[in-house]
């Protein structure tokens, strides 16, 4: 759904031309994004943290294998 999103709400921002930038304001939705998630971030450090008493470790020969696939 995001990059649905994403691809409507670009070609929206190119199309307007908004001040006869053609294709930069594409580049400006980042701010009020970035401040959404920000504080969307600061909503979930009020969470509860909880951690499992038994963590997983990175499979390192998978993740080593999982790179090299062409």
């Amino acid at each position: 759904m995001a990059a649905i999103a994403g691809q409507l709400a670009g070609g929206l921002l190119v199309s307007a031309n908004i001040a006869g930038t053609s294709w930069r304001p594409i580049f400006l939705i980042n701010v009020p994004l970035g401040i959404l998630v920000l504080l969307a971030s600061r909503a979930v450090a009020l969470v509860a943290k909880s951690r499992s008493s038994h963590p997983t470790r990175v499979d390192l020969p998978g993740t080593v294998r999982f790179s090299l696939r062409p």
